[in-house]
């Protein structure tokens, strides 16, 4: 009963508070080259850096199965460059996982992604998101 209890005012504050759970977000590049990828964000570079996030760009030089132990198989960073004050970008290595976010996807501070040269907005970046395997972890593949 006790447990119950635990588990009934856990549950209830969370939506109380809508709390967003904690996403997992990886890119893999299935494709036998090389790919830039831009990532425009909502506020200025400077601010995100803040949130001291140490797995940012994290990627390995396989294609993985996206699950709950994806993060942990990831044993290299990917070095980015600032284009302007909201934008960076990354070269993904062909056949390789990166892993982009941890954050909600609908909360990212993500605006758009270009890929080759084409521009996806967040919404429609969404759309073409797929659920991986395990608790919370979303991928893009790229096949081309």
């Amino acid at each position: 009963m006790r447990k119950l209890t635990f588990l009934f005012l856990f549950g209830f504050s969370l939506i109380l508070n809508s709390c967003s759970y904690l996403t997992h977000f990886f890119i893999l590049n299935k494709s036998e080259q090389d790919l830039e990828i831009s990532i425009e964000f909502m506020h200025p570079i400077e601010r995100i850096r803040k949130q001291k996030v140490t797995d940012f760009f994290k990627y390995t030089d396989q294609v993985l199965k996206i699950n709950n132990k994806t993060l942990e198989k990831l044993d290299e960073n990917l070095e980015y460059k600032t284009i302007d004050n909201n934008t960076i970008q990354i070269t993904t290595p062909k056949r390789s996982t990166v892993f982009i976010s941890r954050q909600n996807i609908e909360k990212t501070q993500i605006k758009s992604i270009t890929i080759n040269d084409v521009i996806y907005s967040k919404e429609e970046f969404e759309k073409k998101i797929r659920k991986g395997g395990g608790f919370h972890n979303y991928y893009y593949s790229i096949k081309e």
